[in-house]
Protein backbone atom coordinates (compact mmCIF):
# COMPACT_ATOMS: atom_id res chain seq x y z
CA UNK A 1 0.00 0.00 0.00
CA UNK A 2 1.24 3.74 -1.37
CA UNK A 3 0.72 6.54 1.03
CA UNK A 4 -0.51 9.76 -1.17
CA UNK A 5 -1.78 12.81 0.37
CA UNK A 6 -5.19 14.60 -1.24
CA UNK A 7 -4.53 17.51 -3.34
CA UNK A 8 -6.63 20.48 -1.73
CA UNK A 9 -7.60 23.44 -3.72
CA UNK A 10 -9.18 26.83 -2.50
CA UNK A 11 -12.08 28.46 -4.05
CA UNK A 12 -9.30 31.07 -6.16
CA UNK A 13 -12.17 33.36 -6.91
CA UNK A 14 -13.01 33.70 -3.90
CA UNK A 15 -8.96 34.63 -2.95
CA UNK A 16 -8.34 36.48 -5.50
CA UNK A 17 -10.96 38.95 -6.10
CA UNK A 18 -9.24 42.06 -6.15
CA UNK A 19 -5.91 41.44 -8.15
CA UNK A 20 -4.55 45.03 -6.92
CA UNK A 21 -4.82 44.70 -3.49
CA UNK A 22 -1.60 44.80 -1.83
CA UNK A 23 -1.55 41.02 -0.98
CA UNK A 24 -4.42 38.43 -2.47
CA UNK A 25 -3.49 34.60 -2.13
CA UNK A 26 -4.24 31.99 -3.38
CA UNK A 27 -3.49 28.28 -1.30
CA UNK A 28 -2.55 25.08 -3.20
CA UNK A 29 -1.66 21.78 -1.05
CA UNK A 30 0.49 19.25 -3.50
CA UNK A 31 2.11 16.53 -1.74
CA UNK A 32 2.69 18.61 1.51
CA UNK A 33 4.18 21.32 -0.04
CA UNK A 34 2.09 25.27 -0.21
CA UNK A 35 2.38 27.97 -3.23
CA UNK A 36 1.31 30.96 -2.46
CA UNK A 37 0.45 33.47 -5.51
CA UNK A 38 0.62 37.33 -4.98
CA UNK A 39 -0.46 40.41 -6.94
CA UNK A 40 2.75 42.69 -8.32
CA UNK A 41 0.88 45.34 -8.68
CA UNK A 42 -1.41 47.13 -11.69
CA UNK A 43 1.65 47.25 -14.21
CA UNK A 44 2.56 43.94 -16.11
CA UNK A 45 6.12 42.49 -17.45
CA UNK A 46 7.20 40.73 -19.94
CA UNK A 47 9.29 38.19 -17.01
CA UNK A 48 7.90 36.65 -13.69
CA UNK A 49 9.28 36.72 -10.60
CA UNK A 50 9.65 33.26 -8.49
CA UNK A 51 10.22 33.63 -4.73
CA UNK A 52 11.01 30.22 -3.26
CA UNK A 53 11.55 30.30 0.75
CA UNK A 54 10.51 28.56 4.20
CA UNK A 55 6.75 29.25 5.08
CA UNK A 56 7.38 30.43 8.65
CA UNK A 57 10.71 31.99 8.46
CA UNK A 58 11.26 33.17 5.03
CA UNK A 59 14.45 31.96 4.31
CA UNK A 60 15.60 31.43 1.22
CA UNK A 61 15.43 28.51 -1.03
CA UNK A 62 17.64 27.81 -3.87
CA UNK A 63 18.20 25.09 -6.52
CA UNK A 64 17.36 24.55 -10.34
CA UNK A 65 13.77 25.49 -11.33
CA UNK A 66 12.23 23.73 -14.04
CA UNK A 67 8.38 24.03 -15.65
CA UNK A 68 7.99 20.22 -16.28
CA UNK A 69 10.84 19.09 -17.81
CA UNK A 70 12.06 22.53 -19.24
CA UNK A 71 15.15 23.90 -17.37
CA UNK A 72 13.91 27.85 -16.05
CA UNK A 73 16.85 28.34 -14.80
CA UNK A 74 18.62 28.58 -10.91
CA UNK A 75 17.58 30.76 -8.34
CA UNK A 76 19.83 33.34 -5.85
CA UNK A 77 18.82 34.26 -3.19
CA UNK A 78 15.67 32.40 -3.39
CA UNK A 79 14.66 34.28 -6.49
CA UNK A 80 14.48 33.68 -10.35
CA UNK A 81 13.16 35.95 -13.01
CA UNK A 82 11.57 33.60 -15.42
CA UNK A 83 10.30 35.27 -18.75
CA UNK A 84 6.61 34.35 -19.83
CA UNK A 85 6.85 33.62 -22.99
CA UNK A 86 8.88 30.31 -21.80
CA UNK A 87 6.27 29.47 -19.22
CA UNK A 88 2.97 27.64 -19.84
CA UNK A 89 0.15 25.69 -17.63
CA UNK A 90 2.76 22.84 -16.18
CA UNK A 91 4.15 21.82 -13.15
CA UNK A 92 6.68 24.09 -11.68
CA UNK A 93 9.71 22.26 -9.59
CA UNK A 94 12.70 23.32 -7.70
CA UNK A 95 15.35 21.11 -6.88
CA UNK A 96 18.46 21.53 -4.80
CA UNK A 97 20.08 20.77 -1.25
CA UNK A 98 19.23 21.67 2.21
CA UNK A 99 21.52 20.90 4.84
CA UNK A 100 23.47 18.34 2.85
CA UNK A 101 19.73 16.52 1.76
CA UNK A 102 18.64 16.89 -1.94
CA UNK A 103 14.77 17.93 -2.37
CA UNK A 104 12.64 17.82 -5.13
CA UNK A 105 9.50 20.32 -4.48
CA UNK A 106 6.34 20.30 -6.72
CA UNK A 107 4.04 23.30 -7.59
CA UNK A 108 0.91 23.63 -9.55
CA UNK A 109 1.39 26.48 -12.54
CA UNK A 110 -2.04 27.55 -14.03
CA UNK A 111 -2.80 29.73 -17.10
CA UNK A 112 -4.69 32.58 -14.78
CA UNK A 113 -1.09 32.59 -13.42
CA UNK A 114 0.13 34.77 -15.86
CA UNK A 115 -2.13 37.56 -14.47
CA UNK A 116 1.02 38.11 -11.77
CA UNK A 117 4.22 39.65 -12.18
CA UNK A 118 5.18 37.40 -8.95
CA UNK A 119 4.51 34.47 -7.46
CA UNK A 120 5.71 33.14 -4.16
CA UNK A 121 6.73 29.32 -3.53
CA UNK A 122 6.38 28.31 0.30
CA UNK A 123 7.42 25.20 2.08
CA UNK A 124 6.26 24.83 5.18
CA UNK A 125 9.42 23.81 8.12
CA UNK A 126 7.54 20.38 8.84
CA UNK A 127 8.64 19.14 5.46
CA UNK A 128 12.10 20.47 5.20
CA UNK A 129 12.24 18.28 8.56
CA UNK A 130 11.33 15.33 6.54
CA UNK A 131 14.07 15.80 3.99
CA UNK A 132 16.20 15.22 6.44
CA UNK A 133 14.52 12.23 8.00
CA UNK A 134 16.11 8.98 7.21
CA UNK A 135 16.17 4.93 8.00
CA UNK A 136 18.05 5.90 11.05
CA UNK A 137 15.29 7.94 12.24
CA UNK A 138 12.62 4.88 12.42
CA UNK A 139 12.63 2.81 15.48
CA UNK A 140 11.39 -0.20 14.26
CA UNK A 141 11.27 -2.18 17.34
CA UNK A 142 8.66 0.24 19.30
CA UNK A 143 6.39 -0.08 15.78
CA UNK A 144 6.32 -3.83 15.90
CA UNK A 145 5.00 -3.44 19.62
CA UNK A 146 2.51 -1.14 18.58
CA UNK A 147 1.50 -3.16 15.47
CA UNK A 148 1.10 -6.50 17.57
CA UNK A 149 -0.63 -4.54 20.09
CA UNK A 150 -3.07 -2.93 17.89
CA UNK A 151 -3.90 -5.75 16.05
CA UNK A 152 -4.91 -7.34 19.63
CA UNK A 153 -6.78 -4.30 20.21
CA UNK A 154 -9.19 -4.88 16.80
CA UNK A 155 -9.76 -8.36 18.01
CA UNK A 156 -10.96 -7.77 21.25
CA UNK A 157 -13.46 -4.78 19.68
CA UNK A 158 -15.04 -7.66 18.06
CA UNK A 159 -14.39 -10.23 20.79
CA UNK A 160 -12.13 -11.93 19.15
CA UNK A 161 -8.95 -14.39 20.55
CA UNK A 162 -6.31 -12.45 20.86
CA UNK A 163 -3.07 -13.57 19.26
CA UNK A 164 0.24 -14.63 20.99
CA UNK A 165 3.01 -12.74 20.06
CA UNK A 166 5.90 -15.42 19.14
CA UNK A 167 9.97 -14.64 19.17
CA UNK A 168 10.19 -17.38 16.56
CA UNK A 169 8.00 -15.83 14.31
CA UNK A 170 9.44 -12.08 14.53
CA UNK A 171 12.58 -13.61 13.51
CA UNK A 172 10.69 -15.18 9.71
CA UNK A 173 8.82 -11.73 9.67
CA UNK A 174 11.81 -9.66 10.05
CA UNK A 175 14.01 -11.93 7.81
CA UNK A 176 11.10 -11.59 5.15
CA UNK A 177 10.96 -7.56 5.24
CA UNK A 178 15.22 -7.65 4.92
CA UNK A 179 15.09 -9.94 2.39
CA UNK A 180 12.83 -7.61 0.40
CA UNK A 181 15.05 -4.37 1.05
CA UNK A 182 18.31 -6.47 -0.13
CA UNK A 183 16.69 -8.19 -3.24
CA UNK A 184 14.57 -5.31 -4.15
CA UNK A 185 11.65 -7.00 -4.65
CA UNK A 186 8.05 -6.69 -2.52
CA UNK A 187 6.23 -9.94 -2.75
CA UNK A 188 4.57 -13.02 -0.82
CA UNK A 189 6.90 -14.96 -2.85
CA UNK A 190 11.24 -14.72 -2.99
CA UNK A 191 13.18 -14.56 -6.37
CA UNK A 192 13.44 -18.65 -5.71
CA UNK A 193 9.81 -19.20 -5.63
CA UNK A 194 9.26 -19.52 -1.81
CA UNK A 195 6.62 -18.77 -0.04
CA UNK A 196 6.28 -18.31 3.80
CA UNK A 197 4.96 -22.00 4.32
CA UNK A 198 8.36 -22.79 2.55
CA UNK A 199 10.39 -20.54 4.65
CA UNK A 200 8.84 -22.20 7.79
CA UNK A 201 9.63 -25.37 6.68
CA UNK A 202 13.12 -24.30 5.71
CA UNK A 203 13.73 -23.37 9.54
CA UNK A 204 12.33 -26.44 10.90
CA UNK A 205 9.35 -24.59 12.54
CA UNK A 206 6.32 -26.86 13.04
CA UNK A 207 2.86 -25.60 11.94
CA UNK A 208 -0.83 -26.31 11.42
CA UNK A 209 -1.32 -23.47 9.15
CA UNK A 210 0.53 -20.33 8.13
CA UNK A 211 0.09 -16.89 5.94
CA UNK A 212 1.50 -13.57 6.13
CA UNK A 213 0.86 -9.55 5.56
CA UNK A 214 3.05 -7.41 4.01
CA UNK A 215 2.87 -3.86 4.08
CA UNK A 216 5.31 -0.90 2.03
CA UNK A 217 5.06 2.08 3.65
CA UNK A 218 7.04 5.66 2.78
CA UNK A 219 7.46 6.86 5.78
CA UNK A 220 7.96 10.96 8.01
CA UNK A 221 8.15 12.36 11.20
CA UNK A 222 4.17 12.20 11.76
CA UNK A 223 3.77 8.82 10.25
CA UNK A 224 1.79 6.62 12.53
CA UNK A 225 2.92 3.38 11.13
CA UNK A 226 1.05 0.88 13.46
CA UNK A 227 -2.20 2.70 12.72
CA UNK A 228 -1.36 3.01 8.69
CA UNK A 229 -0.55 -0.63 8.56
CA UNK A 230 -3.31 -2.49 10.52
CA UNK A 231 -5.84 -0.05 8.83
CA UNK A 232 -4.92 -0.76 5.46
CA UNK A 233 -4.43 -4.67 6.25
CA UNK A 234 -8.22 -3.94 7.77
CA UNK A 235 -9.37 -2.32 4.63
CA UNK A 236 -8.06 -5.08 1.93
CA UNK A 237 -10.07 -7.70 2.13
CA UNK A 238 -7.39 -10.54 1.77
CA UNK A 239 -5.29 -8.78 4.53
CA UNK A 240 -8.27 -8.51 6.99
CA UNK A 241 -9.01 -12.37 7.16
CA UNK A 242 -5.71 -12.98 9.37
CA UNK A 243 -5.79 -9.76 11.48
CA UNK A 244 -9.63 -10.16 12.30
CA UNK A 245 -9.89 -14.09 12.31
CA UNK A 246 -13.72 -14.44 12.82
CA UNK A 247 -13.15 -18.38 12.20
CA UNK A 248 -13.87 -20.91 15.41
CA UNK A 249 -11.71 -21.77 16.28
CA UNK A 250 -9.63 -19.22 15.07
CA UNK A 251 -7.00 -20.48 12.50
CA UNK A 252 -3.93 -18.51 13.29
CA UNK A 253 -3.30 -18.63 17.10
CA UNK A 254 0.40 -16.77 17.08
CA UNK A 255 2.22 -13.79 15.26
CA UNK A 256 5.55 -12.30 14.21
CA UNK A 257 5.81 -9.14 13.72
CA UNK A 258 8.74 -7.71 11.36
CA UNK A 259 9.56 -3.88 10.49
CA UNK A 260 12.47 -2.76 8.21
CA UNK A 261 13.05 0.53 7.42
CA UNK A 262 15.34 1.81 4.49
CA UNK A 263 15.82 4.72 2.16
CA UNK A 264 15.32 4.56 -1.69
CA UNK A 265 16.09 6.75 -4.26
CA UNK A 266 12.77 7.71 -6.09
CA UNK A 267 12.41 10.24 -8.66
CA UNK A 268 12.40 13.60 -6.62
CA UNK A 269 15.30 12.28 -4.81
CA UNK A 270 14.78 10.03 -1.43
CA UNK A 271 12.26 8.39 0.17
CA UNK A 272 12.27 6.21 3.87
CA UNK A 273 9.83 3.39 3.10
CA UNK A 274 9.29 0.62 5.67
CA UNK A 275 9.05 -2.37 4.73
CA UNK A 276 6.23 -4.67 7.37
CA UNK A 277 5.61 -8.45 7.71
CA UNK A 278 3.01 -10.19 9.82
CA UNK A 279 3.40 -13.85 9.67
CA UNK A 280 0.77 -15.68 11.38
CA UNK A 281 0.59 -19.41 11.94
CA UNK A 282 -1.02 -21.64 14.13
CA UNK A 283 0.88 -23.55 16.81
CA UNK A 284 -1.81 -24.90 19.13
CA UNK A 285 -3.95 -27.43 19.39
CA UNK A 286 -6.82 -28.51 21.78
CA UNK A 287 -9.34 -31.15 22.27
CA UNK A 288 -12.12 -30.92 24.93
CA UNK A 289 -14.47 -33.98 24.60
CA UNK A 290 -15.86 -36.67 27.11
CA UNK A 291 -14.44 -40.30 27.02
CA UNK A 292 -17.56 -43.26 27.49
CA UNK A 293 -16.02 -45.49 30.13
CA UNK A 294 -14.01 -48.33 28.80
CA UNK A 295 -13.27 -46.31 25.62
CA UNK A 296 -9.56 -45.49 24.44
CA UNK A 297 -9.04 -42.40 22.07
CA UNK A 298 -5.93 -41.57 19.58
CA UNK A 299 -4.69 -38.43 18.78
CA UNK A 300 -2.61 -37.46 15.79
CA UNK A 301 -0.14 -35.43 17.62
CA UNK A 302 2.80 -35.24 14.50
CA UNK A 303 0.48 -36.13 11.72
CA UNK A 304 2.91 -37.40 9.01
CA UNK A 305 -0.05 -35.72 6.26
CA UNK A 306 1.47 -32.38 6.97
CA UNK A 307 4.60 -32.66 4.90
CA UNK A 308 7.05 -31.67 7.87
CA UNK A 309 10.42 -33.79 8.20
CA UNK A 310 12.17 -32.94 11.34
CA UNK A 311 11.62 -33.52 14.98
CA UNK A 312 10.24 -30.20 16.89
CA UNK A 313 9.49 -29.69 20.47
CA UNK A 314 5.56 -29.60 21.65
CA UNK A 315 4.56 -29.26 25.22
CA UNK A 316 1.46 -31.79 26.04
CA UNK A 317 -0.81 -30.93 28.70
CA UNK A 318 -3.58 -33.17 29.66
CA UNK A 319 -6.66 -32.79 32.20
CA UNK A 320 -9.49 -35.74 33.04
CA UNK A 321 -12.12 -35.63 35.64
CA UNK A 322 -10.75 -39.33 36.45
CA UNK A 323 -8.15 -41.33 36.37
CA UNK A 324 -6.65 -42.69 33.00
CA UNK A 325 -3.55 -44.34 31.14
CA UNK A 326 -1.68 -41.82 28.57
CA UNK A 327 0.66 -42.96 26.46
CA UNK A 328 2.89 -41.33 23.83
CA UNK A 329 3.87 -43.30 21.12
CA UNK A 330 5.93 -43.28 18.23
CA UNK A 331 3.39 -44.59 15.22
CA UNK A 332 -0.27 -44.90 15.13
CA UNK A 333 0.50 -48.78 14.55
CA UNK A 334 1.19 -48.99 17.91
CA UNK A 335 -2.36 -48.28 18.88
CA UNK A 336 -2.94 -50.67 16.54
CA UNK A 337 -0.97 -53.17 18.75
CA UNK A 338 -2.72 -51.68 22.13
CA UNK A 339 -6.37 -52.34 20.46
CA UNK A 340 -4.65 -55.98 20.01
CA UNK A 341 -3.70 -56.01 23.89
CA UNK A 342 -0.13 -56.23 23.03
CA UNK A 343 2.09 -54.98 25.66
CA UNK A 344 2.00 -50.99 25.21
CA UNK A 345 4.15 -50.45 27.87
CA UNK A 346 6.77 -51.41 26.97
CA UNK A 347 6.40 -49.93 22.96
CA UNK A 348 5.64 -46.30 24.03
CA UNK A 349 7.79 -43.49 24.54
CA UNK A 350 5.90 -42.33 27.75
CA UNK A 351 3.79 -44.33 30.31
CA UNK A 352 1.79 -42.67 32.34
CA UNK A 353 -1.13 -45.21 34.26
CA UNK A 354 -3.97 -43.86 36.92
CA UNK A 355 -3.69 -39.78 36.18
CA UNK A 356 -5.55 -37.04 36.06
CA UNK A 357 -2.91 -34.53 35.21
CA UNK A 358 0.28 -34.49 32.55
CA UNK A 359 2.02 -31.28 31.65
CA UNK A 360 5.32 -31.95 29.73
CA UNK A 361 7.58 -30.30 26.85
CA UNK A 362 8.82 -33.11 24.71
CA UNK A 363 10.60 -33.70 21.16
CA UNK A 364 8.65 -35.50 19.13
CA UNK A 365 9.11 -37.32 15.84
CA UNK A 366 6.66 -37.18 12.69
CA UNK A 367 4.32 -39.88 13.25
CA UNK A 368 4.06 -39.48 16.72
CA UNK A 369 0.64 -40.15 18.39
CA UNK A 370 -1.06 -39.41 22.02
CA UNK A 371 -3.38 -42.35 24.13
CA UNK A 372 -5.75 -42.16 26.50
CA UNK A 373 -7.38 -44.77 27.76
CA UNK A 374 -9.95 -45.14 30.04
CA UNK A 375 -10.78 -48.65 29.53
CA UNK A 376 -10.50 -49.28 33.56
CA UNK A 377 -12.49 -46.52 34.66
CA UNK A 378 -16.30 -47.15 35.77
CA UNK A 379 -17.86 -43.79 34.62
CA UNK A 380 -17.24 -41.44 31.90
CA UNK A 381 -14.65 -39.05 31.17
CA UNK A 382 -14.51 -35.80 30.58
CA UNK A 383 -10.52 -34.29 29.77
CA UNK A 384 -9.08 -31.51 27.87
CA UNK A 385 -5.78 -32.48 26.10
CA UNK A 386 -3.68 -29.63 24.77
CA UNK A 387 -0.73 -29.23 22.63
CA UNK A 388 1.25 -26.02 22.27
CA UNK A 389 3.81 -26.56 19.55
CA UNK A 390 7.37 -24.53 19.81
CA UNK A 391 7.02 -23.37 23.54
CA UNK A 392 9.11 -20.14 23.96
Amino acid sequence: MKYYQELISLNKEDLLKNKFENRAFNVFILIGFIIAITSAGCLQSNSMEFNFYVEETGENLNGNVYIDDKFLGTTENGILNAPKDELYPGEISLKGNYEGDSFVFYYDFFESDFEYNAIDFTVPESRLADISYSAEDVITDSAEDSIFQLINEERKYLDITPLERSEILDDIAESRSKDMVQRGYFSHTTPDGYGVGDILKENEIFYFSATENLMYLPVNRTTDIADETVQGWIESPGHRIPVLDTDKPILWDHVGIGVVATDESVDDGKETACYITAVFASFDSTYEDTLPNGYTQYYNIYDKSLGLEFDTNVNIKLQSSDDVDFYIVSDEEKYDDFLNRQNIQSSSVISKNDIQYFDREIEIEPGYGAIIDASESYKDVEYELSMVYNPE
